[in-house]
């Protein structure tokens, strides 16, 4: 969805219907967290084993991914002042 309404910016002369559909394409990041929300609160329901091993789990899954994001960023940069200072 999100990206029929990036395509569709590059064509100026879409039919209408496909212009409809294009510009409903912006939904697609609400229906992302409604979904999201959705299946993480079904997963922590379906668990029963508390908040607290809820978050440790997501903190394992989602931490290592982050950190290695972190790593390669910085090592494929150089630096962080490359980046954020003009």
């Amino acid at each position: 969805m999100v990206i029929a309404v990036h395509s569709s910016q590059y064509f100026s002369d879409l039919p209408l219907g496909v212009s409809f559909v294009a510009d409903q394409g912006a939904r697609g990041v609400q229906l992302f967290f409604v979904v999201s929300a959705l299946t993480l609160s079904m997963s922590w329901y379906d668990r029963h084993d508390g908040v607290a091993a809820f978050f440790i789990r997501r903190l394992f899954r989602i931490a290592p991914m982050f950190w290695l994001a972190v790593i390669f960023f910085r090592r494929s940069t150089g630096s962080w002042a490359a980046i954020f200072c003009p």
